[in-house]
C-alpha cells in the first residue's frame, strides 16, 4: 500500500493547509485567473463545476500523474465548459449549472452544502463524487443510498507490486458501462448499496476475485468483513437527477485515466449528464 500511504499523507497536509479557507469565489467562465482551465471548443452543453473548496488533492490544472488535467480537457472536447469553485458551495454555485464534479474531497460539506447540492440534484442536476479517502464524507453517499466502506480493497493473490492497483472486471449492464470492460483501480474503497435509503441505487462496476477489504475496521481480515465483490462504480437517481459515486479518485487521475477503460467510463459520464433527467 505504499501509493495510498503515500496519497493519504498527501492528504492530511491539504487538510491543513487548507482549514479555515473561507469567503473566495467560484472561478467564472469569464475569468482570467491561473487556476481556470484554458478555453477549448465553444461549450455546447452547459457547464460543470470542478470543486477545490474540500481540500481536493488531485489539481486540475495539475498535468502530473497526481493531476486531473486529462479529466478537465475530456470535459471540454466533451462539449462542456469547467468552471473551478474554490469556496463554500451555495445555491449560486449550482444555479443553472449541468453537473458537479467532487473529486476526492478530503474536507467535510456544511449542512447548508449538503442542503444545496440535495436540493440541486432533486431539481434534475448531476453529481460525480469520487473518494480519496472515505471519512470526511461519509455521510454524504449514505445519503443516496450508496455507502462507502472503510477497508482499502486489496489483492492478496496475483498481486504484482502494489496490492491495492488492480482492474475490476464484473461489470453491470448500463448506460454508464456502455463499452466497459474494466475499470483500473489505483487504491479504492468499497462502495456499497442500502436499499433501505433508495432502493434504486445499484453498483454497476465491481471488483471481484482475489481481492479483500477490511470493512469492520478491525486492522485485519477476518470473518467479520464483507466478502466480494466490492463495488467500484456505484449510481442512484435522486428526485429527478442522478448521482455517480466512484470508490477511487485516481480512476480519473491522470495516472489511471489512460488505462483500462477508465476514459470510457468518463465519457459514458459525460454523455449520461446531457441525457434527459428522471427517467
Amino acid at each position: 500500500m505504499r501509493f495510498r500511504s503515500f496519497l493519504i499523507t498527501c492528504a492530511c497536509a491539504a487538510v491543513f493547509a487548507v482549514a479555515g479557507c473561507t469567503g473566495i469565489e467560484p472561478v467564472s467562465s469569464s475569468s482570467q485567473a491561473p487556476s481556470q482551465p484554458p478555453a477549448k471548443a465553444v461549450p455546447t452543453k452547459g457547464v460543470i463545476v470542478f470543486d477545490t473548496a474540500h481540500g481536493e488533492i488531485f489539481a486540475p490544472t495539475d498535468t502530473s500523474e497526481l493531476g486531473q488535467s486529462k479529466v478537465v480537457a475530456a470535459m471540454q472536447d466533451g462539449g462542456y465548459e469547467v468552471r473551478l469553485n474554490s469556496s463554500a458551495i451555495s445555491t449560486g454555485t449550482l444555479d443553472g449549472v449541468a453537473a458537479i464534479y467532487l473529486p476526492g474531497p478530503m474536507r467535510p460539506f456544511s449542512k447548508d452544502e449538503a442542503a444545496v447540492i440535495d436540493d440541486y440534484l432533486e431539481r434534475g442536476g448531476t453529481v460525480v463524487l469520487s473518494i480519496h479517502v472515505p471519512f470526511p464524507v461519509l455521510a454524504m453517499p449514505a445519503r443516496w443510498g450508496l455507502p462507502v466502506r472503510t477497508g482499502v480493497m486489496q489483492m492478496y493473490e496475483g498481486a504484482q507490486g502494489d496490492p491495492g492497483v488492480f482492474e475490476a472486471g464484473t461489470v453491470v449492464e448500463d448506460p454508464l458501462t456502455e463499452g466497459v470492460e474494466k475499470v483500473l483501480v489505483v487504491s479504492g474503497w468499497p462502495v456499497a448499496t442500502d436499499s433501505a435509503k433508495l432502493v434504486s441505487a445499484k453498483l454497476v462496476v465491481l471488483a471481484d476475485g482475489p481481492i479483500a477489504a477490511d470493512t469492520n475496521v478491525t486492522g485485519t481480515w477476518d470473518d467479520g468483513d464483507e466478502r466480494p465483490p466490492y463495488g467500484v462504480v456505484g449510481v442512484a437517481p435522486v428526485g429527478s437527477g442522478r448521482v455517480v459515486v466512484l470508490g477511487d479518485d485516481a480512476i480519473f487521475a491522470n495516472i489511471g485515466i489512460d488505462q483500462a477503460d477508465n476514459m470510457r467510463l468518463l465519457i459514458n459520464i459525460l454523455e449520461l449528464i446531457s441525457a434527459p433527467k428522471g427517467a
